[in-house]
């Protein structure tokens, strides 16, 4: 079978490592039609001339030119290699020797395959209905703010963000009018908080919110405040009814020492207070929050 009806991208190379053969897919890739014709092509001339005439943007998420040009030219390579070219494809480029010591290099497209290994991987890490982050993803990106704490002394808080009346309207106009409402919510949330932050679903109408580096809780009730504003803002259209939303916000900052888990359960505690005061507030949390949470949820006989 010829070379040039595989689909792939071949080459041969002799023992001295220049250029025996190849297909049009390999030439393509590798740019070899603005070469000079006739002259001798060794592996190591067309890779940087590929180099130079930007054609790969990144070799194994290494987008140093040097670097990208001594991972191409190592030999033997004990593993694939994955090129990023600039025209958006994925290339994963292998080498096996011969029995006289040539070399043949093989280049398969898998830009297929890389679109569907980074929609799954975004499907792990986003809400499919709202976009944002999941639990899962803002879990992770809260252990790397604490070790980043951990070094830099940064200062971090946790906002969660649970929305008022979502229950009752989701109940009264069913799912499709509720999930209106969430992705809503998401938008006007996510645009109150700076880029840098990390604004994720928790689940149902909860929502929580990463910051580091604030400085004080002045800015951060400042950012609560924005929240509260903007849900307020937030009505739902139904049967000519606007349906009135709001937020309950609870707000911890990090204690010397503190874990994720106890981080995240004194916001959810300050969330439950600011629910337990009327809703459509913000708290932050303190030791009174934890006495409130749990005489609250006391039986009453015990209460009284």
């Amino acid at each position: 079978q010829s070379i040039e009806s595989l689909p792939e991208g071949i080459a041969l190379f002799d023992g001295q490592h220049k250029l025996v053969t190849c297909n049009q897919h390999f030439r393509a890739l590798f740019d070899l039609a603005s070469l000079a014709p006739g002259q001798a092509l060794t592996r190591e001339k067309i890779f940087r001339h590929s180099i130079k005439a930007h054609r790969i943007q990144a070799v194994n998420d290494c987008t140093d030119s040097e670097g990208i040009a001594q991972l191409l030219l190592q030999t033997p390579k004990h593993h694939p290699l994955e090129l990023a070219l600039y025209d958006g494809r994925y290339i994963q480029f292998c080498e096996h020797l011969t029995q006289q010591n040539g070399l043949i290099g093989i280049c398969a497209d898998i830009t297929h395959l890389k679109q569907t290994q980074t929609l799954l991987e975004r499907m792990a890490t986003h809400d499919a209905l709202t976009d944002l982050a999941t639990r899962r993803l803002f879990n992770d990106r809260l252990e790397l703010a604490l070790n980043r704490h951990r070094r830099q002394r940064q200062d971090i808080a946790i906002m969660f963000i649970d929305m008022d009346n979502f229950k009752s309207i989701n109940d009264a106009y069913g799912h499709s009018i509720g999930d209106k409402v969430l992705q809503q919510a998401a938008n006007h949330i996510q645009s109150c908080f700076r880029d840098t932050d990390t604004v994720a679903r928790l689940g149902g109408d909860e929502f929580a919110v990463l910051l580091e580096g604030i400085g004080s809780r002045d800015r951060l009730a400042e950012f609560a405040e924005r929240v509260l504003d903007s849900m307020q803002n937030l009505t739902a259209e139904q049967q000519s009814t606007s349906l009135s939303i709001g937020a309950s916000i609870g707000i911890a900052l990090l204690q010397e020492g503190e874990s994720s888990a106890s981080l995240l359960r004194r916001a959810d505690s300050a969330c439950y207070q600011a629910k337990a005061l009327g809703r459509s507030n913000y708290q932050f949390y303190n030791d009174q929050n934890d006495v409130f949470f749990s005489s609250s949820l006391q039986p009453a006989s015990l209460k009284s």
